[in-house]
């Protein structure tokens, strides 16, 4: 998949199928909207492309870009396009938006998006917008819904900070996970006698305080997941907040095969313990817990 994250660089020849959005988590209903996209490119002879934003400030994100853009790979599209900030898009005018950079810098002739779509300054474009300028076609695909509910990123942000991770996995037709850099670690754990393995993970993913059962899948496709208990601490004082790992059954090297750790189920919030003796106890009572959830597993 060919990634583009400067306008001025775009020079596209063949035509294209467009969809746009910020697909947080990619989502089913993200999913549902990449798959038209994909099967009109098709039966149009079209290349399929994405357009979506470069996160801003310090949002919680359900994907990272890498993450997204990984999954749009894996998706089958065939151009990712990166908007920033700093390119003036929130500027354009509809009109601008849809004649300067969907036509005359992307080449599209389909446009798909969501039924909530906003584009253009002041987010004054809808999909009406596409019926007032020749050369492009332009559909949207209903939200999908869940139980009656829509299908939002939102929404799956508060299943996640609320622990239901059954949900959560639902609604993403995938374990929710986190790509890490394994760090070193202050070496505390190894006194409790569960050393841990220890992550690094941008600031930007949501990753809400708990005791975990996980999951981290290897490089090495041969080797299966490594099952464990993860932590992910609270934030302090300023501080990067802890992520590590116990694995159930450790082999030398696993660490440096990690590709990217699946959250299956919380156990509990983080707490204190007013000595090593309890933090101790509790950590035996959380892995024997997450021992008989991943046996039913």
């Amino acid at each position: 998949m060919e990634i583009i994250d400067n306008i001025s660089s775009i020079d596209i020849v063949a035509k294209q199928a467009v969809t746009i959005g910020n697909f947080d988590g990619f989502h089913k209903g993200h999913q549902e909207i990449a798959s038209f996209t994909i099967r009109k490119a098709s039966e149009h002879s079209l290349e399929p492309a994405v357009i979506t934003f470069k996160p801003e400030g310090n949002t919680e994100l359900l994907t990272t870009l890498k993450e997204k853009l990984v999954l749009f790979e894996n998706a089958g599209f065939a151009r990712s396009i990166i908007l920033d900030a700093g390119s003036g898009f929130r500027s354009w005018s509809p009109g601008e938006f849809i004649e300067g950079f969907l036509i005359g810098k992307m080449n599209a002739s389909y446009v798909v998006t969501g039924e909530d779509f906003r584009f253009g300054k002041d987010r004054s474009g809808t999909i009406r917008t596409f019926l007032e300028h020749t050369g492009i076609s332009a559909v949207t695909v209903p939200l999908k819904e869940h139980l009656g509910l829509k299908i939002s990123s939102t929404h799956i942000r508060n299943l996640l900070n609320s622990g239901n991770l059954d949900e959560v996995t639902r609604l993403l037709g995938r374990e929710y996970s986190f790509s890490p850099t394994v760090i070193p670690g202050e070496g505390f754990a190894r006194t409790t006698g569960f050393p841990t393995v220890n992550f690094f993970v941008p600031d930007e993913k949501l990753l809400p305080p708990g005791i975990y059962l996980a999951k981290a899948v290897l490089g090495d496709k041969r080797k299966p997941a490594a099952a464990g208990a993860c932590f992910i601490g609270n934030r302090e004082n300023g501080k990067e907040a802890k992520k590590e790992m116990y694995f159930l059954d450790y082999f030398p090297g696993l660490e440096k095969d990690i590709e990217k750790v699946l959250l299956l189920k919380r156990i509990r919030e983080p707490r204190k313990f007013a000595n090593h003796e309890e933090l101790t106890a509790a950590i035996i009572n959380d892995i024997n817990k997450i021992k008989g959830l991943y046996n039913k597993l």
